[in-house]
């Protein structure tokens, strides 16, 4: 769930130059027998160029005056006056987005085996509370190495309902969800892989942006998080409401009805792009995205462009399958959008759903504001026999697979379809250029390079790059040396630099390492990222202690049994017996199938 959208590595990625992981499997393998390796000296690679940070393009202005300056109300406060807005919107896949567990509406108890792992998942109730438990073979037999009560659940339950376990206060995907359409438990998506994460892959702010209204990081971690509202906000699509709400609460007339209040955005008041951007935020997904240079997506408000926060990239090629969160991109290389005015809410109502009674004649009606019936060129006699109700959608948006094997979804790339055409093509995918979907031209070229860049990197890192994930890498590393050497400079940009060099065994990776660490507000993820590439540089020389340290940052950051055996290794190389064998303790507690930690607890109880 990683972002929201990046799914957990394949195994065939194993040993792949990836983040922060394969940071980890270079300590170990340096543990058993490195020798070391020249040190870097003098400056990194561009600082022979004059160190500048290009202007940005500046944001837009706006007529809505909560695009800054507003803060965030709440639902609660929204619901005072809109109520009935609230009553339908509750119903709805997004006013069902996130939520506590209520056994009351789960499904049964069940059980499901992940025949590539041959691990055990059991669904189970107690006490109130649901529990999924995980058992694997361990030493020969089988034993329970997860067993942990479910904290919330993702999802409406149209699709999928997916759950997240909370340990020690970080958050992690559980391995098994609720398929409605098959009225069974199977495993999650991104889990059909023989070395599954099991309960391992962690939920950061950047997965729940798109399934919770709100939540905030609690402390300097990669997963510990506050969700300060559950499903998605009303102020996810209109904006922060305070301005909105002091004026409402001043007014005492009748001039509460005027057409245009500027002091909340109307998603009907604004352009077609900007309107689009507000559902973008979720519904234009591509494993290679990238935020803009020193802003984030938490930065965005309704009402502005979301280029200006977030840079989003596509495959420049034509066709290609539908993903999960791949309509935008779909319904915009449609002869329908291009030939005409329609947007999301052409056929989507963002309060409502379809009515009940009518589903099929809703939709048609959507279809027939611009299409006539008796223009279907499908013999009457065929659609009598086919459909009888000719429903449009049934053949100009058939449901098709995603990149989760276990989803169909209706796919937005409306046009004439075949039957038994492929329109989903994810088992093996072309080597194809990225290209921006927007147009990025007020940026600087340095810039463009580093989103460009980010992009590559991101999608190398996932399952959808398919076989072609190191040529992936190649190109973001090009890109982004490209930008460091223009005399671009930030966080993110040295601990991916950093990271690609200790990987690949370049001089010059400790200097980025530091670049990255000196920034105040580098991101929780890339100081992680910093950090092993700077426990690296101190292994070389054999600086236990300062290795041991900074582990220690690490796994109050995040909470994984590999950083915690590091630990163990590096307090112990340091003298500190003791605090090793905890360290080794904790990593065993986190995985109890961590069968070399488990050995080595057992040399120090000899």
């Amino acid at each position: 769930m990683d972002g929201g959208k990046n799914q957990a590595r394949p195994n065939r990625w194993a040993g792949h130059p990836t983040r922060a992981a394969i940071i980890v499997a270079t300590l170990v393998v340096g543990l058993s027998g490195c020798k070391g390796e020249p040190q870097p000296t003098g400056d990194p690679p561009g600082t022979d160029v004059t160190l500048v940070n290009p202007d940005l393009p500046p944001i837009q202005e706006s007529p809505f005056l909560n695009v800054a300056g507003a803060t965030y109300v709440g639902n609660d406060r929204c619901i005072e006056c809109h109520f009935e807005e609230h009553e339908n919107y509750i119903h709805t896949g997004m006013g069902q987005s996130f939520g506590d567990i209520d056994l009351s509406g789960e499904p049964p108890e069940g059980e499901v085996l992940h025949e590539l792992s041959q691990r055990n998942y059991r669904i189970y109730h107690k006490d109130g509370q649901m529990f999924h438990q995980e058992l694997a073979m361990v030493d020969g037999r089988e034993q329970v190495t997860g067993d942990h009560p479910v904290r919330y659940v993702i999802g409406s339950g149209h699709h999928s309902r997916s759950y997240l376990v909370e340990l020690e206060g970080f958050l992690y995907e559980s391995p098994v969800t609720w398929y409605p359409a098959y009225e069974k438990w199977g495993i999650s998506p991104g889990y059909d892989e023989p070395n599954q994460p099991g309960f391992k892959r962690a939920v950061g702010q950047k997965c729940l942006v798109c399934h919770a209204g709100q939540s905030e990081v609690i402390g300097n971690t990669v997963n510990k998080l506050k969700i300060t509202e559950q499903w998605i906000s009303c102020e996810r699509c209109h904006g922060p409401g305070s301005l909105h709400v002091t004026k409402r609460l001043s007014e005492t007339g009748d001039d509460g009805g005027e057409e245009f209040d500027n002091t909340i955005v109307n998603p009907a008041h604004l352009s077609r792009e900007l309107s689009e951007d507000v559902c973008s935020q979720c519904h234009q997904g591509f494993p290679g995205m990238a935020f803009v240079r020193d802003r984030q997506i938490e930065d965005y408000r309704p009402g502005l462009p979301l280029r200006s926060f977030r840079l989003d990239y596509r495959y420049d090629v034509e066709g290609g399958g539908m993903t999960i969160v791949g309509h935008m991109g779909q319904m915009k290389r449609s002869t329908c959008y291009q030939m005409s005015e329609m947007t999301c809410t052409t056929c989507h109502n963002p309060h409502d759903l379809p009515p009940r009674g009518d589903p099929v004649e809703y939709h048609k009606r959507n279809c027939m504001k611009c299409h006539m019936e008796e223009a279907c060129s499908v013999d009457p006699a065929v659609r009598e026999a086919e459909r009888a109700d000719n429903y449009c959608v049934a053949c100009h948006m058939p449901a098709t697979g995603t990149e989760s094997p276990h989803l169909t979804f209706t796919h937005h790339r409306i046009g004439i379809h075949s039957p038994g055409e492929p329109v989903l093509d994810h088992e093996d995918p072309v080597l194809a250029d990225v290209v921006p979907v927007a147009d990025l031209s007020g940026y600087s070229q340095a810039d463009q390079d580093l989103g460009l860049g980010i992009a590559y990197y991101n999608l190398s890192r996932h399952s959808l790059s398919g076989p072609h994930g190191d040529a992936y890498l190649a190109r973001g590393e090009a890109l982004l040396q490209k930008a460091w050497d223009a005399g671009l400079r930030n966080g993110e940009l040295a601990t991916l630099l950093a990271e690609i060099s200790v990987s690949k065994k370049k001089e010059d990776y400790e200097i980025y390492a530091d670049y990255a660490l000196a920034v105040e507000d580098l991101s929780p993820e890339n100081r992680v990222g910093a950090l092993l590439v700077k426990v690296t540089a101190h292994y070389h020389r054999k600086e236990f202690q300062q290795m041991a340290e900074l582990m220690k940052e690490v796994t109050s950051m995040r909470r994984r049994t590999g950083d915690w055996d590091l630990l163990g290794k590096y307090l112990y190389q340091s003298g500190q017996r003791g605090e090793a064998k905890k360290a080794f303790e904790k990593s065993l507690e986190i995985d109890p199938a961590n069968r070399p930690v488990r050995l080595m607890l057992e040399q120090f109880n000899r």
